[in-house]
């Protein structure tokens, strides 16, 4: 594939991997001293797997195929045990899904078919 193509990839996997970073950052902020209940070590394992699909997102910035390779193994971690722990409707686990699974996918695509590139050259 030709680099022209590979770069629409890359920009396409960039612009929507500012969706889950921009959630993750907003919610950093998010006021939460009205929020009562118990905590599980669950929400705290589903929660550091986001962080560490976020960072991989952020990381693929620069090196893509990190990044696509860290995002792309802690979302699958991440959708597994969601799907298990938490009894949410469907409609949330879709969302999670198709809405931020495909950039870390698309990031390790591209990281993938640059380095294949380079070793064929």
């Amino acid at each position: 594939m030709n680099n022209k193509k590979l770069n629409i990839f890359r920009w396409i996997a960039r612009i929507w991997s500012l969706l889950p970073i921009l959630f993750a950052v907003a919610h950093l902020f998010e006021d939460e001293t009205n929020q009562t209940g118990e905590v599980f070590f669950t929400d705290y394992l589903l929660l550091s797997l986001l962080g560490i699909y976020v960072l991989g997102l952020a990381l693929a910035w620069k090196w893509d195929l990190i990044g696509g390779i860290i995002s792309t193994l802690t979302f699958t971690i991440f959708i597994i045990l969601f799907a298990i722990f938490v009894e949410a409707n469907f409609t949330v686990f879709l969302i999670f899904f198709f809405g931020a699974f495909p950039p870390a996918l698309i990031f390790l695509y591209y990281g993938l078919e640059i380095k294949k590139n380079s070793l064929d050259s």
